[in-house]
């Protein structure tokens, strides 16, 4: 008896230290995400690019020599687990922000995928954009799925990889959307 209640004691400390010590890496890992990289375009004029829209003949100009909508381009795949939610969240924001264009970059997806996925959890974007070469992800430096970056009104890159965590993008929008 007094072996069990002992042995009871330890597996709840040790429950609670795993819960602990995934809490702290948690934590870590979402706050300090950004911190070794450095994002050489962050503040420089966005490239200029064009590509086609998702599902049609025409193109999408994206020409930061004039003023332009604050625009969030998102790097994103339908075979995604972590953009459903991410997604999710732009879809909301699109809704409250409407002066801010999102746009979609689908890298290496095909056509039935990206429709599948489209029909199921709907459209968060203005344009859903096809970069199946990867030439604006490598353009604007994006490393995975999802990722995103902010430009304003101005044609610069005021923030990059935002989608980690998503309280960050919210949490800039609201209190910079005025002056994006």
């Amino acid at each position: 008896m007094i072996i069990m209640d002992y042995l009871k004691t330890w597996y709840i400390f040790l429950m609670l230290a795993i819960v602990c010590i995934a809490s702290v890496t948690y934590y870590y890992l979402m706050t300090s995400y950004n911190e070794d990289i450095d994002y050489t375009l962050l503040g420089m004029k966005a490239p200029n690019f064009q590509l086609p829209i998702f599902g049609s003949e025409r193109m999408f100009i994206f020409d930061v020599s004039n003023k332009i909508s604050p625009t969030v381009i998102i790097l994103w795949s339908p075979k995604c687990f972590e953009c459903i939610e991410y997604l999710g969240y732009i879809k909301k924001l699109k809704e409250q922000y409407e002066n801010i264009n999102f746009v979609g970059l689908t890298y290496n997806s095909s056509n039935e995928d990206v429709e599948k996925w489209i029909g199921k959890h709907g459209n968060p974007f203005n344009y859903l954009l096809d970069d199946k070469q990867g030439d604006v992800m490598n353009l604007y430096e994006l490393l995975g799925f999802p990722e995103s970056v902010l430009v304003n009104s101005k044609g610069k890159i005021v923030k990059w990889d935002l989608t980690r965590p998503i309280p960050l993008l919210v949490g800039y929008l609201k209190h910079n959307a005025d002056s994006l």
